[in-house]
């Protein structure tokens, strides 16, 4: 009987051990649970930024984990964009860097007062001088005598000519002396006089202006009697 007993002690200790192991407990990747977490508090704290500007921006050892910035997208320009981009492309990869800054657009027509004699001022009646005007050439274009010339604008019509030519080409930076006669009536002018003038391109737009003022006008000296 004692050993008929253990003999059942031993058979049920085989089939104890023989027996399929209850179904596993199922466990969680530990690195999943982290970079899981990691992302949630970048998003919250993401979240927090755009609501509340003023508050801490996202700490840096955040940024610098490798979840994240797997997940980041790379921004590239659109194929073909390597034209105009002030930064170029790199590798020829067809990926430019920078923005394309816009540059200025020269002025073509542009001039500059540098002089003029006689002065405004007074003038004697019935005097008549050449009125010159120094002008220079700020532009990109070369102001040529066969289409460029100097035209009367308006004011005192004081000149004989309303039209004259431009005595010279005159290439960027360079100066012309502008000549017009100038005939002071003989009659006395009490009030101010201004005749204007201005610079006539090859498009036939007036684009430099210049002009002449007289305030006033005098007698001349009377005539000595020997």
């Amino acid at each position: 009987m004692k050993n008929g007993f253990i003999f059942l002690i031993l058979i049920s200790a085989l089939l104890a051990a023989c027996a399929p192991e209850s179904a596993a407990q199922p466990t969680m990747d530990i690195g999943a649970i982290q970079t899981m977490a990691v992302e949630t508090a970048v998003m919250e704290i993401t979240v927090q930024a755009i609501l509340h500007p003023s508050l801490t921006p996202i700490p840096e050892t955040v940024l610098q984990s490798p979840s994240v910035l797997s997940n980041t997208a790379v921004p590239v320009s659109a194929p073909g964009g390597a034209g105009g981009s002030s930064g170029g492309s790199s590798g020829g990869s067809g990926v430019t860097s920078g923005t394309p800054q816009p540059s200025r657009t020269p002025d073509v027509y542009i001039c500059e007062y540098v002089t003029q004699f006689p002065p405004d001022k007074p003038q004697m009646t019935g005097a008549n001088y050449d009125m010159v005007w120094t002008i220079r050439n700020k532009g990109i274009s070369t102001w040529n005598t066969s289409e460029y010339y100097v035209k009367w604008l308006g004011g005192s019509d004081l000149s004989p000519s309303h039209t004259y030519p431009l005595p010279n080409n005159v290439v960027p930076s360079g100066t012309v002396e502008i000549v017009v006669d100038i005939h002071i009536p003989t009659e006395p002018m009490a009030d101010l006089q201004i005749t204007r003038w201005g610079i006539v391109n090859d498009n036939g737009d007036v684009f430099c202006k210049f002009y002449h003022a007289i305030p006033s006008t005098y007698p001349p000296s009377p005539t000595l009697t020997p």
